[in-house]
């Protein structure tokens, strides 16, 4: 876990960086570097725990790679969509958004949006 928080800090080393709109002040970067060690401690072991399904590590770590890229961008596409105005589908991204927060991958997603539409706003 060490290592990912490593990695965390150059991620936030970087955004400090580059100062982009929403993501350069100590607070907004505070709020990523909270995210990013709750989505740690939801995703790692979530990832040691789904390893034993396979037998072979190289389909393994593909197979949630792929996972990983649907629960990950694929629902998150999703909410995004059915939460748009120009729909009249509101209540199924409402209800199908918290149906998808027991993947990591996505809840990760809709913090960091989430913190970038609060920091512009």
């Amino acid at each position: 876990y060490m290592t990912y928080i490593v990695t965390i800090l150059f991620y936030i080393a970087t955004l400090a960086a580059f100062q982009e709109d929403g993501w350069s002040s100590g607070e907004e970067l505070g709020r990523v570097f909270l995210i990013l060690l709750v989505f740690g401690f939801a995703f790692l072991p979530l990832t040691y725990l789904l390893s034993f399904r396979f037998d072979v590590p190289a389909s393994g770590f593909v197979k949630l790679m792929l996972l990983n890229i649907f629960t990950g961008i694929i629902f998150f596409m999703a909410v995004f969509l059915l939460l748009f105005d120009g729909f009249d589908l509101q209540d199924v991204g409402r209800g199908l958004e918290w149906g998808f927060m027991i993947f990591p991958l996505f809840a990760l997603s809709h913090a960091l949006s989430n913190n970038n539409v609060a920091s512009t706003t």
